[in-house]
Formats: structure tokens, C-alpha cells, sequence
């Protein structure tokens, strides 16, 4: 037969999972919120020399977290693009405003590829005005 004191250790315990539970959530959705680059200038990819040669473009794709389909889509014209080690680089399409994934397709004078696996997420703030001075 149980006691009131067994019953309040299962309190306890209950509690404690509860918290765990509780703190462990917290350290993804902290994890998740590191993870996102704010306003990217850049972006990079890794393809083989040999086939960039035959492309025309990459196709770069904005989407929603989670959306089938791109917000909007960006052509990259291959002489925009500066070999890096393994791939290639270039400046950062600007879409609207917002948070994005993103995905990269290959294109060539016919057809593109499957679209590439999806980045982190990535957020888009307005540019800060620049020179700014009093005038009179």
C-alpha cells in the first residue's frame, strides 16, 4: 500500500521531468536561433569544375521553412560565379524582405537539375541608410 510519502516523491519526480523536459527545449530552440545568419552578403556551393563549364546558370530559389515551392527565383548567370576551393561563390541575391531557406538548381541551355538540399535559415533586414549628415 502506497504512502503519502510515495506519493509525494512521485510528485517530485513528475516535476523534475517535467522541468528536464522543459530546459532541454529551450537549449534546441536556442541551438536554432544561433543557427540563423542574418543578412548574408555571399553565397557558396560545392560543384564540380568539369560540369560548371556546360552550364548556362544556377537558379537560386527563396522559400518559406517548410512551403513546396520557391517565394521567388534568381538566375545566376555562370560568369557571375568565382571558383573557390571545391565550388563556386557569389553575392547574395536580394528578394523581399524576410526569413528564408534556400536551394540551388544547375542549369544549362535545356533543362536544370533537382534542386539542391535546403540551407539554414537566413534572415533579410532592410539595408541601413548610409551617409547620413545634417543638412541646412
Amino acid at each position: 500500500m502506497r504512502t503519502e510519502q510515495d506519493y509525494q516523491w512521485s510528485a517530485w519526480a513528475v516535476m523534475v521531468c517535467f522541468f528536464l523536459i522543459a530546459l532541454i527545449s529551450l537549449f534546441i530552440s536556442l541551438a536554432r536561433v544561433q543557427a540563423q545568419t542574418v543578412d548574408p552578403t555571399k553565397i557558396a556551393w560545392d560543384y564540380p569544375a568539369l560540369d560548371h563549364v556546360q552550364l548556362t546558370n544556377y537558379n537560386f530559389g527563396f522559400w518559406l521553412e517548410g512551403a513546396t515551392d520557391p517565394v521567388q527565383t534568381v538566375d545566376i548567370p555562370t560568369a557571375q560565379c568565382t571558383p573557390i576551393a571545391g565550388g563556386y561563390e557569389t553575392a547574395m541575391p536580394r528578394p523581399v524582405l524576410g526569413r528564408y531557406v534556400a536551394r540551388l538548381r544547375a542549369c544549362n541551355a535545356s533543362t536544370c537539375s533537382d534542386w539542391s538540399n535546403v540551407t539554414d535559415p537566413f534572415l533579410l533586414r532592410p539595408r541601413p541608410p548610409v551617409n547620413l549628415r545634417p543638412r541646412p
